[in-house]
């Protein structure tokens, strides 16, 4: 069985987290943030997937693409 949803890139973005902070003798805060990685939202979707740590070539927003769902072979 395959399932095949075809779809389109609504958003492409390099994500960050924040991993600490703190406020100067003013009360600015001074964050640090590592990056964490390439994520994509699809249209009709509010989640983010996780697309790898390089930036996709041929992934930018309007693109329309498949979303395949075939299930793995049971390994022996």
């Amino acid at each position: 069985m395959t399932i095949r949803i075809p779809t389109r890139v609504v958003k492409l973005e390099e994500k960050q987290i924040i991993t600490h902070g703190k406020k100067d003798a003013t009360g600015t805060a001074i964050l640090t943030s590592q990056k964490i990685g390439w994520f994509v939202n699809f249209e009709g979707s509010y989640e983010s997937l996780f697309v790898g740590s390089e930036k996709p070539k041929d992934l930018e927003p309007g693109t329309e693409v498949d979303i395949i769902i075939r299930p793995r072979k049971a390994r022996p």
